[in-house]
Parts: C-alpha cells; sequence; structure tokens
C-alpha cells in the first residue's frame, strides 16, 4: 500500500522533467531487488509432487482475454459490429475449452474445484468487481485531472496520491475491525462508503470543485480498501493448505483481470458517452477532419482544439471537455450503482464465513495439541 501511495508522485516527477518511459524504470530496482533478496526472506511451501506447467492451457487462457476484452472495446469504438461480436464469440469459445480442460487434467492449470467452495468463489468474483470499479474510474479521473483540468504531471500526481494514501491508511484499520466485526459486514459497509465517493465524482463538473474531488478520492479509495485487503484473505484462506499458492494466484489474477475489465467496460461506457454528447454538443464551423479526430478522445480532442484559432478553438475545447466530463460522470454514476449491489452480495454470500474458518482452524489446532 505504501508502494503504491508513493507510485503516482513519483510518475508525475519523472514525467515532469524527464522522457515518458522513464516511468516504467521505476520498476526496475524493485525487481532486481525482488530477485535477489526474495528466496532469501520469502517462506515458501513445496508440494511433494508438483504439477508441471501446462503451456496449453496457458496459451488457452490468454486466447480467452484478449478476444473478449478486444471486443468490449471495439463495441464501444464501433457499436454492434460484426467484427466485435465474433471476438467476443471467440473468446467465449476458448474459455470454455480451457474450463474444460483443466476438469480433465489431473494436476491443472486452475483447480477449477476451488469454485465449488461459497468462500472462495464469492471473494473472488468480490474482488474482481472492486478492482473493476477502480480500474475504470481510475482511467476517467486521470484523464480528466490532466485534460480538463489541466494540471501538470507532478501536480496530477499528488491528487492522485490521495487517493492511494487513503487506502494505505487503511492498511492498518481494516484488519483491527476484522478481528472484532464479521469480514463481510466490514468489506460491505466499505463499499458503501466508496459509492458516496462515486457519487462525488458524479457530481464533478468542467471547473475546479477540490474539495468535491479531495472527498471523492478518499471516500472512494477507503472504502474499497477493505474488500482487496478481507477478499484476498478470504479467498487464499478458504482454500486447503496444498492449494494456497493456486488460490493466491487466482486472487492476483482476478485482481488483475478485474482491472482491465474495468478500463475495457467503464472506460468503453465513458467512450460511448463522449463521443455521443460531442456529436450534439460540437460548434459550427469546425472543420471536418478535426471533428472526426475529435472524435476519438478527449486527448485527441484538446489537441485539435489546440491547432485551430480563435473562436472555433475554445468552442471546440469547451465542447470536448463537457462531453468528456459528462462520460466520467457517467462511469462514477454507474460505479455508484454497481458498488452497493456488490455490498449486497458480499453481504449475502460471505457473511459469517471468515469467522466460521477461524473457529474450525483453531478447533483443529486444539484438537492436535489434544493428540500430541
Amino acid at each position: 500500500m505504501g508502494g503504491a501511495a508513493l507510485g503516482p508522485a513519483v510518475g508525475g516527477m519523472l514525467l515532469q522533467y524527464f522522457w515518458w518511459g522513464s516511468v516504467f524504470l521505476m520498476g526496475v530496482p524493485v525487481m532486481l531487488l525482488t530477485l535477489l533478496l526474495g528466496p532469501l526472506l520469502l517462506p515458501e511451501y513445496k508440494e511433494e509432487r508438483p504439477g508441471s506447467l501446462d503451456f496449453t492451457s496457458a496459451g488457452l487462457s490468454m486466447a480467452a482475454a484478449f478476444p473478449l476484452i478486444y471486443g468490449l472495446k471495439e463495441l464501444a469504438n464501433d457499436g454492434f459490429r460484426w467484427n466485435a461480436l465474433l471476438a467476443i464469440a471467440i473468446g467465449a469459445v476458448f474459455a470454455y475449452l480451457f474450463v474444460r480442460r483443466q476438469n480433465s487434467l489431473e494436476s491443472p492449470l486452475l483447480d477449477m474445484r476451488l469454485f465449488k467452495l461459497r468462500s472462495f468463489s464469492g471473494a473472488l468474483g468480490t474482488l474482481l468487481i472492486g478492482q473493476l470499479l477502480m480500474g475504470g474510474t481510475l482511467l476517467m479521473l486521470a484523464q480528466y485531472i490532466q485534460v480538463v483540468l489541466g494540471m501538470e504531471p507532478i501536480t496530477a500526481g499528488v491528487w492522485m496520491l490521495l487517493a492511494t494514501a487513503a487506502m494505505g491508511a487503511m492498511a492498518p484499520i481494516v484488519p483491527k475491525l476484522a478481528v472484532h466485526i464479521d469480514k463481510a459486514v466490514v468489506i460491505a459497509g466499505g463499499l458503501m462508503v466508496a459509492t458516496l465517493g462515486f457519487l462525488c465524482f458524479a457530481l464533478l463538473g468542467q471547473d475546479p470543485s477540490p474539495v468535491l474531488l479531495g472527498t471523492g478520492m478518499v471516500l472512494a479509495f477507503a472504502g474499497t480498501a477493505p474488500l482487496i485487503m478481507l477478499a484476498i484473505d478470504l479467498v487464499v484462506g478458504s482454500a486447503p493448505t496444498d492449494k494456497a499458492g493456486s488460490a493466491a494466484a487466482m486472487s492476483e489474477t482476478s485482481s488483475q483481470f478485474g482491472l482491465a475489465l474495468g478500463v475495457a467496460a467503464l472506460g468503453s461506457l465513458g467512450t460511448v458517452v463522449y463521443r455521443a454528447a460531442l456529436a450534439q454538443n460540437l460548434p459550427g464551423g469546425i472543420p471536418q477532419e478535426a471533428a472526426q479526430a475529435a472524435q476519438e478522445s478527449v486527448v485527441a480532442g484538446a489537441g485539435v482544439a489546440d491547432g485551430l484559432h480563435g473562436d472555433a478553438a475554445v468552442q471546440l475545447t469547451e465542447a470536448v471537455f463537457t462531453a468528456f466530463t459528462t462520460g466520467m460522470n457517467t462511469v462514477a454514476a454507474a460505479a455508484a450503482v454497481l458498488a452497493p449491489l456488490a455490498a449486497l452480495v458480499v453481504f449475502g454470500l460471505l457473511r459469517g464465513l471468515g469467522q466460521e474458518k477461524e473457529a474450525s482452524d483453531e478447533a483443529e489446532g486444539r484438537a492436535q495439541e489434544a493428540d500430541g
């Protein structure tokens, strides 16, 4: 959490003073330290008979994910076209083949039997939804702050620091709450707090509103912190000991896929609304080529407006920023609807499961001590 909190500020500083590719170098020393110190400092559980890596399954998983995400993006770009629907259908077929192969292998890449556990599948699905909300919201907020509000990269990084710092501040609080309160209640309560943050984003306009923006960031990201921390704990804790590594890998995969899906799904929703709003409010007298280029994205629209002169530049800039703000508000409103629905699912599926698991572990430990 501390690293996530520092990332936007350090990244903004690098973008302010160096070339854009410099942000990717941030990961190099971290990865080197992990490779050098990980084998020495990180405890490892080793199976007596570990299964071999199934490259066919790995290929099928990628063949399922890529077409699905591509199809969603194309639906947003061009509407219901055959290429987008075909891509989604291909992804679904490969997903079916992937699941079928896992069920037939003695040592599967992904143990599908884990999904029969209510705590595992419920926590994994909730984690995916939470990361989906974060991925789509962060995508829109980053563009809003830098393009619409016109902040420099280092200033935008400091503003984004509010979000990750709020999550980092929750890191020591959430585990203490979970000791005394049902984990599902903590997660659901956090999602309701996050809903208030998303509503703040839905009310943002073109004019800077630091209080509304800051409040929304703190509430939205502090509210999703319990979900991210406790859902991972529920995922790993619900799996048998010899499957803990597989469960941890699935929780990480679910998080990353949720972020990607959030960018694809909610980002596509924002794009659709942006283009529709821009088409309705496009000022007259704008060259056709400029109008078409502005439809691509808010970044392209702002660039096109900078290339114009006089009233045309001002009017196009106003139309682009208004359209994008409408798209961002729509994405935030969608997140404000999805978050409480996810809270209801969490409360219904996961309530009491964490406590039951801990009670079972304690009973098992006492039994082993008595046998000893």
